[in-house]
């Protein structure tokens, strides 16, 4: 099975996908350990930064499908329906789950932009280079929706505003248990 937990910066996807995976248990693929490396080498925005980006997931894509199927995944990103690389790196998460032989499950955490705004600045956050910029944040969510495909028959929206990681977990682990 793999588990796509897609939402803007700061909505709770790292902290959720770790309760996940340890509760599971599963391997959890959060998207700043690809983003981070590739930084290393490419200015992020940059073609060259898609472009090498792309590469490195589908390299670590292909060594994932050569895992055992009763191997759990569980991503985390922040893709918008706006951009075609960001649509292109939501359906490789899919396909390498259609290769797999295993269930999709396409997850959208969402929450208020007030809760999110305060979810943004939490120091943690700073310590794995994340976004913590408040008005960075209001002007994604002006120019972008996060992409969720709602006629997936897998598919599940959850709103996070006032529910604790846990709380949030637990029903994306209800959900699955619906659907098998």
């Amino acid at each position: 099975m793999i588990i796509h937990l897609n939402g803007m910066p700061g909505v709770g996807k790292l902290t959720v996908a770790k309760i996940l995976a340890a509760d599971l248990p599963a391997r959890l693929i959060d998207n700043h350990r690809l983003i981070d490396t590739v930084t290393v080498c490419c200015d992020r925005g940059s073609l060259m930064y898609i472009e090498t980006l792309l590469k490195l997931t589908k390299v670590v894509y292909e060594v994932l499908e050569t895992l055992q199927k009763k191997e759990i995944f569980v991503f985390t990103n922040a893709l918008s329906a706006e951009l075609s690389e960001d649509r292109e790196r939501f359906n490789a998460v899919q396909t390498l789950a259609d290769r797999r032989g295993v269930p999709f499950v396409p997850t959208l955490l969402t929450c208020t932009l007030e809760e999110n705004k305060q979810r943004l600045v939490d120091p943690a956050r700073a310590s794995k280079g994340k976004l913590m910029d408040i008005e960075n944040l209001a002007s994604l969510y002006e120019k972008y929706t996060i992409y969720h495909p709602t006629t997936h028959h897998n598919a599940i929206v959850i709103n996070t505003t006032g529910l604790k990681p846990a709380q949030v977990a637990d029903r994306i682990a209800q959900h699955i248990k619906d659907i098998q």
